[in-house]
């Protein structure tokens, strides 16, 4: 058995601590997008200084990765500034914004990071005004532990379903809004039937005038058929699973 190690920086950002590898996936954006919490300047100064961010010997990521590029998911400027810091990172991203990134140009590529494996999955975005973006679910395998991704999926994209269905996943990682919606908690518990779910998307405190953090908290004991469910919703959160 082994340990992974999720942080949060901000929105749907994790930073994602494997036996061999650090992946940064979502993790650094500046631009505030509305009812959504970012990367602010203090948050960045954090992450700089904290191993379960960037490594026990501060050495950084071996991986900056983005699902798709929403301001609240990626900005040029911070990863610009990341790589200056660590300039073997590897950059995968799936719209073209540097020479030496790795791009996804199609739905099926896999990228391997020092024996993880990150499957992209091209699907729709939840929001019909983005169905044209390049939109990418992640299936993530370290040998042995699949972790599921889907990013800001429509709950009814056929590719996605295809894949949560026909997939035996380990780890979760959904949208807040899924947990609000009854077809959402019925594709967790029916079809992705996961071992541990984490949620996240959701904005901080001071972001949340509409309270979707207590509507989060309220619906977290309908979900009866999935034995950890973790909400990502505090500064700085970390959450460890031992698989």
């Amino acid at each position: 058995m082994h340990d992974i190690k999720f942080a949060l920086s901000a929105n749907a950002g994790l930073a994602i601590t494997f036996p061999s590898a650090l992946i940064w996936i979502d993790a650094i954006h500046i631009k505030k997008a509305p009812i959504y919490s970012t990367v602010t300047p203090e948050i960045w100064k954090h992450m700089l200084q904290d191993p379960d961010y960037v490594g026990p010997s501060f050495s950084g990521p071996d991986a900056i990765a983005a699902t798709h590029c929403h301001i609240d998911h990626f900005t040029s400027e911070i990863t610009r500034e990341a790589r200056s810091l660590w300039p073997d990172a590897k950059i995968i991203l799936p719209e073209r914004y540097f020479p030496d990134q790795i791009y996804i140009s199609s739905s099926g590529m896999y990228v391997d990071i020092n024996g993880i494996s990150i499957h992209y999955i091209k699907t729709r975005h939840s929001t019909k005004h983005f169905h044209n973006k390049n939109h990418y679910s992640l299936m993530i395998n370290d040998g042995g532990t699949m972790i599921f991704m889907p990013a800001d999926s429509s709950l009814s994209d056929p590719v996605m379903h295809y894949y949560a269905l026909n997939t035996d996943i380990d780890i979760a990682i959904v949208d807040f809004t899924w947990l609000l919606l009854g077809k959402g908690r019925d594709l967790i518990e029916n079809d992705i039937r996961p071992k541990h779910l984490l949620v996240y998307h959701l904005p901080f405190e001071a972001d949340d005038p509409s309270q979707y953090r207590l509507q989060v908290r309220e619906s977290v004991p309908l979900l009866t058929k999935v034995p950890d469910v973790r909400v990502f919703s505090e500064h700085f959160q970390k959450e460890t699973i031992r698989v």
